[in-house]
């Protein structure tokens, strides 16, 4: 659990154990064992799991408990590798996706760019359909005027 999830008297046990004032409010207590870890351990994270432990007359664990913690350990490990596999293959899949992506967006380009050679086509006939409509309005007025001479 993370420091500020600690409640203050947990809290104060800390701080007494490293003979550390213990008092203030949450957020003092916090922030001074906080420290205290980092000038312990280096930079503590927020996020860092910290457990309190109950003082015990022995130091050594016995057999038991080894095992206990061993296959708890084993346990995380497994699940660590299971989620490892899990993002592997989510890496993969989203490749796969990502190819189908880029494979559709050159067809749709490919299409995208016969649409806009259509649409230049047209622009050009209909830009053609004027200058020749321009022109045959030239060559009337042209006509008009050297009838109008004659």
């Amino acid at each position: 659990m993370a420091l500020y999830t600690l409640n203050i008297s947990e809290l104060r046990t800390e701080l007494q154990s490293r003979g550390l004032d213990s008092k203030g409010n949450h957020a003092t207590l916090v922030r001074r064992l906080n420290k205290a870890m980092e000038d312990e351990w280096g930079k503590v994270s927020e996020n860092m799991d910290f457990v309190i432990e109950k003082e015990t007359t022995k130091m050594d664990f016995d057999k038991e408990q080894f095992q206990h913690k061993l296959e708890e350990l084993r346990s995380r490990c497994s699940k660590l590798s299971d989620c490892y596999r899990d993002v592997s293959c989510i890496e993969k899949k989203l490749e796969e996706i990502l190819e189908h992506q880029n494979v559709l967006y050159k067809e749709s380009t490919e299409k995208s760019n016969i649409s806009v050679l259509n649409l230049y086509q047209r622009n050009f006939v209909t830009d053609m359909e004027n200058v020749r409509n321009v022109m045959v309005t030239g060559l009337e007025t042209l006509l008009e005027i050297k009838n109008k001479k004659n």
